[in-house]
């Protein structure tokens, strides 16, 4: 069965500006209204990801992370394979 994704999109807290992907907010930083940029939806951790987050590196981690923020996955957490 294949994967579906679904790009998280981030909105302006001053709700005066157009929605837009994670790279948007991340390279804009403020949105045009200067509203700071929230998620849609804030992601749950995985149970796995809390329980061995002592355990990774932080750039693992870190990369771990970023999925969570701009991706939402249709189905359970997918484990990345580290690059």
């Amino acid at each position: 069965m294949p994967r579906i994704y679904k790009k998280m999109k981030y909105y302006s807290l001053n709700q005066n500006a157009p929605k837009v992907s994670f790279e948007e907010a991340v390279i804009r930083g403020l949105a045009p209204d200067k509203g700071l940029y929230f998620p849609e939806k804030v992601p749950v951790l995985s149970e796995k990801f809390i329980k061995n987050i002592a355990d990774q590196k932080i750039d693992e981690t870190v990369f771990q992370l970023t999925q969570y923020f701009s991706v939402l996955l249709s189905i359970d957490f997918i484990e990345l394979p580290v690059i």
